[in-house]
């Protein structure tokens, strides 16, 4: 499995993103020590949180491998 995570810039297109390969329930530590400071997020002109809305967007892609019997 990979995965993005989003902040949305709600008034242009300067998008904050961070990627993660994989993830395991096997593997309890998983995470991000980093990801953006609250201080950040409280700059208007960084259109981060707009109207006190915050628009985080996630993205998940599944791979597998399967085998076809005919």
């Amino acid at each position: 499995m990979r995965f993005k995570l989003r902040l949305m810039d709600q008034i242009g297109s300067n998008h904050k993103e961070i990627t993660g390969k994989s993830f395991s329930p096997a593997n309890i530590l998983y995470g991000f020590s980093h990801f953006e400071s609250l201080e950040n997020l409280r700059i208007a002109s960084k259109g981060f949180l707009l109207n006190d809305a915050l628009t985080v967007q996630a993205e998940i892609t599944l791979l597998s491998n399967f085998k076809c019997f005919s």
